[in-house]
């Protein structure tokens, strides 16, 4: 009878340890865990800033596209000017 009453001590102490051990491990996922969700809300942000930033590019550079234009027709009828004097 001893015998099993020491089993079910130790059984208990082995599950108590182990659920101990456990408790630890899911600390840890759960820390790993926020900080990737902070680092995903980071990169977020970032690539609304960097997406921003692509418009503003993309709108200077048909501004700049359309002054070119602009500029080449200039030129080209500063040429014809030229030819004809």
């Amino acid at each position: 009878m001893n015998e099993f009453i020491y089993g079910a001590i130790d059984l208990e102490k082995k599950c108590k340890k182990w659920m101990v051990t456990e408790i630890r491990t899911c600390a840890a996922i759960r820390r790993g865990l926020c900080l990737f969700l902070k680092k995903v809300k980071r990169i977020r942000v970032d690539n609304t800033i960097l997406k921003d930033v692509f418009k503003i590019i993309m709108r200077d550079l048909s501004l700049s596209e359309d002054k070119i234009q602009t500029l080449r027709i200039i030129i080209e009828d500063l040429k014809e000017k030229v030819g004809e004097a």
